[in-house]
């Protein structure tokens, strides 16, 4: 009986660590897309949309970012759409998408007049 007891929490441990390691494969194989908001000033909306999928971001506060999940898209581009605090608008498109991307970051950064950086 004690054995038994053994066998199945050995069991359940050895489980709970491929169910980790499968979900930290998966969690570093998804793309995301961070926009980095250097403007100086809070951007109170902005999205990203990449091919027909629109991501809403919301506010962004200056000197911090928020990111998203994407599916990549064949030929798809990041389209940004949103202001910053002043009615600066914030908008444009960056840099693209393959089907074959896997655990990619791409960082877009919105500087002091709104203008747009890929880095990725």
């Amino acid at each position: 009986m004690k054995n038994r007891k053994v066998l199945v929490v050995i069991g359940s441990v050895v489980l709970a660590a491929i169910l980790l390691v499968i979900w930290v494969s998966m969690s570093l194989a998804q793309n995301r897309v961070a926009v980095v908001n250097q403007s100086q000033q809070a951007i109170p909306m902005i999205t990203v949309t990449v091919g027909s999928d629109v991501y809403p971001l919301g506010t962004i506060e200056d000197n911090t970012a928020k990111t998203v999940i994407f599916a990549p898209i064949a030929g798809g581009v990041f389209a940004v759409d949103g202001f910053l605090e002043d009615g600066t608008v914030v908008a444009g498109q960056v840099g693209s998408t393959t089907t074959d991307m896997r655990g990619v970051v791409v960082n877009i950064v919105v500087g002091s007049d709104g203008a747009l950086t890929y880095k990725q």
